[in-house]
């Protein structure tokens, strides 16, 4: 478990620093793109407000949530066999599991950090790209 966590927050900092060694280089073309925009999207105000490039082209900010399909929630006809199977498969611990891709603001070093604080037994999975599942030592 230890191991896991160091691995991820190194692959993270590596990320970081090739990013910022690089950014000098694309800042200009970006800076270009944010005067020419009429509009720029993100997806939430604390992206808005974290991000230093958008600072000074704030009045062109809009945020447009992501959004999820409300009915791919809505249990449908043989959906409990499967859940039944799942909690028969794991006996009936939780399960706790991250989907998305393996970047650093993403918050998946914490989940993992977090598991140590974890009362109770679990089961800790991966959903990612390629879209395999894949459970945690």
């Amino acid at each position: 478990k230890d191991t896991t966590f160091k691995r991820i927050i190194r692959i993270s900092l590596t990320f970081d620093y090739k990013q910022r060694k690089i950014y000098p280089l694309i800042k200009p073309v970006e800076t270009a793109l944010l005067k020419r925009a009429d509009l720029v999207v993100v997806t939430s105000p604390p992206y808005r407000d974290g991000s230093l490039p958008l600072q000074p082209f704030k009045d062109k900010v809009k945020i447009l949530p992501n959004a999820m399909d409300e009915d791919n929630f809505i249990l449908r006809d043989g959906d409990m066999e499967k859940i039944e199977d799942v909690r028969k498969r794991y006996g009936n611990k939780p399960i706790v599991f991250f989907v998305g891709r393996h970047i650093q603001y993403k918050g998946l070093p914490h989940l993992i950090e977090a598991e140590k604080y974890v009362k109770s037994d679990c089961v800790q999975g991966v959903w990612s790209r390629p879209r395999k599942w894949a459970e945690c030592p």
